[in-house]
This record gives C-alpha cells, structure tokens and sequence, in this order.
C-alpha cells in the first residue's frame, strides 16, 4: 500500500485550511471540532516532519508545499497552499504528536460526513468528495493498526446514555474517549474505556484537566443502569492500579443521578474504604470490597450498617470512622479525665458515650457522631494528654447538645452559652 487516504463527503476549500480561528462546527453537539486551528496543526507536523501530503477538493488538487522565511536571524518554513503563502509556519502545534495529528484529519472527516480512513495503492480523487493522501511509512501502519486507540467507533458499547458510554477495552492500557475521539489515555489499566461527552479540552484536543477525569468516569458509572457492569466496576476497582481507583484529590464525584440498579448493587456489598483495609481482620477482608476512597465517601450517606458491619461507622454527615478498644493506657488517661469533670460538678460533659475511634484524616482529633449520640476521639487525641482530650469532650459534647457544627456562628454562640451556664453554677448571685 502507496497512502494512507482519508475521505469524506463535499469538497475541502482552500481557505478551510488556511483560515485560522475559523470553525463551522462550534456549538454543534453532534460535531468533534471547536477551535478552527486543528487541522493547521496536523498538516504543520506533517510537513515539519517530512510527510508528504496530498489534498484533493473534488477532482481538483490543492497543492501544498513550504518556502523558507526569515525573521531577524531564524529561518521558517512557511506553508504554501496553491502555491501561495499563508501565514503558517511548520512549527505550528509545535508539541503535537503523529497520533494528534492523524486523529485530527479523520475528526475532522467524520464531522463532514461519511468518513473513512484505508490504505490504497493509488490517487484516486472523485467529484464531491475530499480526499487527503499521506505518503506511506512504517509508522502510519503502526498507527492504523493501533486504530482503537485513537477512535471508539469500532469498540463494543456495553451502556449508553445522556453522560456518554462504557466501552469494551481492547488492551491493558486505560482509555477516554470524547465523542468517541481519544482525548486521554494512561498506562493505567482500567475496568472499562469510557467515552464522555461533557469534559474541558485543550486546543491540542486533550483533557484540559486532569480532576475532571474521575468525575466523569463515576458519573457515568453511578448513573449505570446495568448491574453487571456497576458490580464488576465497583469489585474491580479495589485493585489500586486501576483507573477507576485513581481519582484526583481536587475531584468531586456527582451523586445527584445515581441510578436505582446502581443502589441495588450497592446495598447487597460489604464495603470498606480502602484506607480502612489494615483495620480489618482476615475474616472481614474475605467478605468485604474496597472502595476507593472518594467513591466511599461520596456514597457515604447511602451505606448502612448491613454495607459497613458492625466495626464501621458512619456519621450523618458523611464522616466514616472505625472504633478501636481501648489499651490501658487510654483507659488510664480518659479515667483521669472523668475523674477532673465529676470533681468540677460538670457532670453533663459525660452524657454521652466516649469511644476511641481512627479516622481517615488523621488530623481529625475528636469527632461528634450525631447519629449514634457518641463522642469519638482518635488515638492522636487521646495520646497528647488529659488537657487535651478534656478539650476535645467539651468541643463535641457542645456540638452534640447543642447539634452545631465548627466554624458556624451556632457553636460559637453554644460556647458562650455554656460558659454562662458554668458560671452561674458557680456564683451564687444572680444576674
């Protein structure tokens, strides 16, 4: 095979090469293209790289070619296209890479219409179509043997709707897809590749940013309605080499449309949050999946205790934690605590159970349950010392008597209250 030929319906003009910022497809959902410059960079690479390129509009060619420029003390070469210069250089889309630069031309054929990539031994150009022929190398039949990576259309949809489709992978690599044109891809292997259809892009046609990533991927998953696919997603995912688990910390995973089959599959699972995996015994690890920890806490307020047993828990708002015995130093040092408190006549600060729990911030000093009325202080906490876990009592005894939260004008106004209330106990005149 001579080329590598690209087609599509109507006839390419030559200011549709040569104008830059210029797109008829901007605010086309149904379209891939949006910036105008796309296929400048593609033919820029090539001819930078030493391709040879052949336009056709129709029967008629549209010859491309460079002339060499210079500006101050640099040489350029500039585009020619009908033998005329434009004001495009070689070293536009200076970053791109061969894959960008074929997949932009077949983008841009399939938003046309009828496009269509194959090897051909020969130029053959028709009337009311565009054909765009490379010169073959051996690098263009990598690239066209490596197709699924670069396009969708050939791969199975296993679910589809309005937040894109899950796909069958083809290779152990991890893939995204956007209107099925490849936007971003990791060594990381993945359950499924997903093709979205809401994500930021670059000029350069790949994610702008990297947290929206996980976003898009979960949403898509929680608002599945295939449980097959929700179940092995959410089973496979506990292996933290895989995409799905590699969710960045500026993520925010969309819980707004999680599908009834998504709940379904979920209330039947034993789940843990990953961090929490070295608390577990033996036994549980057997019988209990591990979530990757913003999926966790984004559907902590769906779990119950049949999802958590008997050892996690988790507050009403969202807050997971896991209760740990305490060792004879613990018992020791709380002992000394309630001791000072019944000793002050502030009995009430011991209304509420205390327990000793670990949390995944490991900043967290104490944390008041509001669902199970407890009070829970983590081993840190308690290892600074009876004036500190005295504090961290009177802290979340306020916010459970008072049901405030910190930083609100409401536990500041509940302190006060009880600083009153302490006071008037201990005075014998009235105000």
């Amino acid at each position: 095979m001579n080329y590598l030929k690209f087609k599509n319906n109507g006839e390419i003009t030559e200011e549709a090469i040569v104008l830059l910022g210029a797109s008829t497809k901007r605010n086309q959902e149904n379209k891939i293209g949006f910036f105008g410059s796309g296929n400048k960079f593609a033919l820029a690479y090539l001819l930078r790289n030493g391709y040879e390129v052949s336009i056709y509009g129709g029967e008629n060619e549209i010859t491309v070619g460079t002339v060499e420029k210079k500006l101050g003390n640099t040489i350029f070469d500039v585009i020619t296209i009908n033998n005329k210069d434009t004001s495009i250089t070689t070293e536009f889309g200076a970053k791109w890479e061969l894959w960008q630069s074929l997949r932009e031309i077949y983008s841009n054929a399939l938003d046309e219409g009828s496009g269509s990539i194959e090897l051909v031994n020969e130029i053959q150009p028709v009337k009311d179509e565009t054909h765009y022929y490379i010169k073959m190398r051996a690098e263009l039949i990598e690239w066209f043997g490596n197709f699924n990576n670069y396009f969708a259309e050939n791969k199975e949809i296993l679910f589809e709707n309005k937040y894109g489709r899950i796909l069958k992978k083809h290779d152990n690599k991890g893939h995204l897809f956007r209107k099925g044109i490849s936007v971003w891809h990791t060594d990381r292997n993945s359950v499924y590749d997903y093709d979205v259809n809401e994500i930021t892009i670059t000029e350069d046609r790949i994610v702008k940013y990297d947290w929206q990533i996980g976003e898009r991927i979960w949403r898509l998953i929680y608002s599945c309605t295939d449980k097959e696919l929700i179940k092995n997603v959410l089973t496979k995912s506990t292996n933290g080499s895989m995409l799905e688990s590699s969710i960045s910390d500026y993520s925010d995973l969309p819980t707004d449309e999680i599908s009834s089959q998504f709940k379904e599959v979920l209330k039947e699972m034993r789940v843990c949050n990953v961090n929490f995996g070295g608390y577990l015994s033996k036994e549980e690890r057997l019988k209990t999946t591990m979530l990757p920890s913003k999926v966790f806490n984004s559907l902590s307020h769906l779990l119950t205790d049949d999802n958590l047993g008997n050892a996690f828990k988790v507050g009403l708002d969202g807050v997971a934690y896991r209760e740990l015995p305490l060792n004879e130093l613990h018992k020791a040092t709380l002992g000394k605590v309630k001791d000072f408190i019944i000793e002050a006549g502030y009995d009430e600060l011991l209304e509420y159970p205390i327990v000793l729990g670990v949390f995944e911030n490991k900043k967290t000093m104490g944390y008041a349950d509001m669902k199970e009325k407890k009070i829970v202080v983590s081993e840190i906490g308690i290892d600074k010392g009876s004036n500190y876990l005295l504090e961290i009592i009177i802290e979340e005894y306020i916010h459970l008597k008072h049901n405030v939260h910190d930083e609100t004008r409401g536990f500041q106004d509940a302190c006060i209250q009880e600083m009153v209330k302490l006071m008037k106990t201990k005075n014998a005149f009235a105000l």
